[in-house]
């Protein structure tokens, strides 16, 4: 997954029966998402189905910054991390 994280920002998405969804996005936040619709439909009282990400123009553009704003946030934290644990490692070296 780290891989495809890294080379990857669009999915076609094969859900069988010949249906193929596009998808503007990582592997992780295709996954984040499925995770996020599934608990929707959990939570429904047998209503509609929650929408589709990305399903209009209007939804698919907030969709996709919502997601470049994650990673970007993840790769901040990670960059912090990081940093953190050069600081421990001089403080233990001590």
């Amino acid at each position: 997954r780290f891989f495809t994280d890294k080379v990857t920002d669009h999915l076609f998405v094969f859900e069988g029966n010949g249906i193929v969804k596009d998808y503007l996005g990582s592997l992780t936040d295709y996954a984040e998402c499925l995770v996020e619709n599934e608990s929707a439909d959990q939570s429904s009282d047998g209503g509609a189905p929650p929408p589709v990400a990305g399903a209009a123009k209007g939804n698919y553009k907030q969709e996709k910054e919502k997601r470049l704003g994650k990673k970007k946030e993840r790769q901040k934290l990670q960059k912090e991390i990081q940093s953190l644990e050069k600081t421990m490692d001089k403080l233990r070296a001590k």
